[in-house]
């Protein structure tokens, strides 16, 4: 009771319709890919994965921390389109060095797309959650659960490739965020693209496993391996979501003192944690029978607890602790993990491609050691420097 006692209750990371519309901001979109394995079959669901989370990684490209600095510096629309689509194909370049697996143009075509409009739009509704607009974050993040719902439902009634709503949901959402702001806007590039590289470093590249793991499971393993360990990703994925929202409640936060702010996101980060494991666990033992046919539950049930163990302490360690780095850090102490970081990043990809490439494996205990290894000493380079210098 003591230690629940130096949490603030009172803090506005608690209040209750904050927590509601960036709750549902974060997770409605991604809720609406849990029925994708219902409507596919085993080899049409490993497909699909390919293209999404190929997309995925462009998006990390794309994005590079501009949804930060667009807060800091409001460059003008036609720059900022102009060099998302730079980072998208320089980022498309480096993908097919590693994925020969992608060859189709009409794959090509769905990545690329989905990517610039899905990037676009999100650096564009960031500017509402920076402005505390947790309304209009919430509404515009739906709106894009509801084009990808109705497009899969649309496409398997016509019996049409579900990968195809990628680009069209990504486009009628950029349309649907798209608002034109002429206060204080800028052609500095140079400064912005300095803004968004830091930003990226410290928001991003400890995140960048998430993306990378599933990507090769499902260019590496055989397809039953794979779907079961994208499918126990979508099942832990509510928990990470749990970081995710944290962090933008954090950074939504108008308490001015950092310490309080940090944490009340600690205790619900810990509170959302312990209830999503415990329901986890319970649909995973009781109602495996819900799970799709075309996932080998046995396979998911080897590989959960292991995601559970490692992504809660993740999550609780490290999410609170970045949003409190990117609201409240001084220069100093991110110009420090902005240098360190990409040094393990390289690290961890290095290892990734000898072992998986070079090496043939296909282990997923392999592939979820490396990831751990990788997040933990993120976690420990964050923790280390932040007991060195001083954050406000």
């Amino acid at each position: 009771m003591n230690l629940l006692k130096r949490f603030d209750f009172s803090s506005d990371i608690f209040s209750l319709k904050k927590i509601f519309y960036i709750s549902g901001a974060v997770v409605s979109s991604k809720l609406v890919f849990l029925i994708v394995p219902y409507l596919l079959s085993a080899v049409e669901y490993n497909d699909f994965n390919k293209v999404y989370y190929a997309a995925g990684i462009l998006v990390i490209f794309g994005r590079l921390g501009f949804e930060f600095a667009i807060n800091k510096l409001n460059l003008r629309t036609d720059f900022l389109s102009l060099i998302v689509a730079f980072n998208i194909f320089i980022g498309f370049i480096l993908l097919a060095i590693f994925d020969t697996k992608i060859e189709k143009i009409e794959e090509v075509l769905i990545i690329v797309l989905y990517s610039f409009f899905y990037v676009v739009a999100n650096i564009f509704l960031f500017k509402a959650l920076f402005r505390s607009k947790h309304k209009n974050y919430f509404i515009y993040k739906v709106s894009f659960g509801f084009f990808l719902l109705i497009g899969i439902i649309l496409l398997t009634i016509l019996h049409i490739k579900i990968i195809y709503v990628l680009p069209v949901a990504a486009f009628l959402w950029f349309v649907t965020c798209f608002k034109k702001d002429n206060i204080n806007r800028s052609d500095d590039i140079k400064s912005f693209y300095k803004l968004g590289v830091s930003s990226f470093i410290i928001n991003t590249l400890p995140g960048i496993s998430v993306i990378i793991d599933k990507f090769i499971a499902n260019h590496y393993f055989a397809t039953e391996v794979a779907n079961a360990y994208t499918f126990s990703w979508i099942m832990i994925a509510p928990m990470i979501y749990v970081g995710n929202i944290t962090e933008h409640l954090i950074l939504a936060s108008n308490n001015k003192k950092g310490s309080n702010t940090l944490q009340s996101g600690v205790i619900f980060t810990i509170i959302g944690i312990i209830c999503y494991n415990l329901l986890c666990l319970v649909i995973l033992n009781y109602f495996s029978e819900l799970l799709p046919a075309s996932i080998d539950v046995e396979i998911v049930k080897m590989i959960v607890p292991y995601l559970l163990i490692g992504y809660s302490l993740y999550t609780i360690l490290q999410n609170p602790v970045k949003a409190y780095i990117l609201k409240f850090a001084n220069k100093n102490i991110q110009s420090k993990l902005s240098r360190v970081y990409p040094i393990i990043a390289l690290s961890f990809v290095t290892a990734i491609y000898c072992t998986f490439e070079l090496l043939k494996s296909s282990s997923y205990i392999l592939l979820i050691g490396i990831d751990f290894i990788y997040l933990f000493a993120i976690i420990l380079v964050q923790y280390i420097v932040l007991k060195r210098y001083s954050v406000e």
